[in-house]
């Protein structure tokens, strides 16, 4: 881990570990699902559809399928289309997760939009401290924190994933 400018950042990964991760993320999702039929990526909010398409375009290219990949905006009225759930196996993926609010958030809104085939959660980083009973299936890394401690996941000008940082003064 190599320190930041400001003494209270670490920078978690780099883009070269990250693009490991997300690699990794999608050959586990393979092994699960090997033939990637019916296969949807839902992607929360703007950072987790990021690493969704990042996931999809892995997943698409290995699977010789062309994988869905959506956003869902738990904190927006909006719900997902009845096509993008009915009958699939959901992949949600998230960059961050932490108490699993956003998590039920979402489940609840693929649930008002349809009776999916099944439901697996994906993050990039896991910093502990669930509230709810959501745990994911594919974790790139955990790094367990404190609870004033902030993780994130930071994005370039093409929405590419370049690091996850650690702010222990947040």
């Amino acid at each position: 881990m190599a320190e930041t400018n400001h003494p209270d950042t670490l920078i978690l990964m780099d883009e070269a570990r990250i693009e490991r991760t997300i690699r990794r993320i999608a050959f586990q999702i393979l092994e699960y699902y090997p033939e990637a039929d019916d296969l949807v990526f839902l992607g929360i909010d703007s950072r987790g559809y990021a690493v969704s398409k990042s996931l999809a375009e892995i997943v698409s290219k290995a699977a010789s399928v062309n994988i869905e990949c959506h956003p869902i905006y738990p904190s927006r009225p909006e719900i997902p289309s009845k096509n993008h759930v009915e009958g699939k196996n959901v992949i949600l993926i998230d960059d961050v997760i932490f108490s699993g609010k956003t998590v039920i958030k979402s489940l609840k809104k693929i649930f008002e939009a349809g009776e999916p085939e099944a439901i697996q959660l994906a993050v990039l980083v896991d910093r502990g401290h669930r509230q709810f009973p959501v745990y994911p299936e594919f974790t790139g890394t955990r790094y367990p924190t404190k609870l004033r401690e902030h993780v994130s996941v930071q994005f370039d000008e093409t929405n590419q994933a370049f690091r996850v940082i650690l702010d222990r003064n947040n």
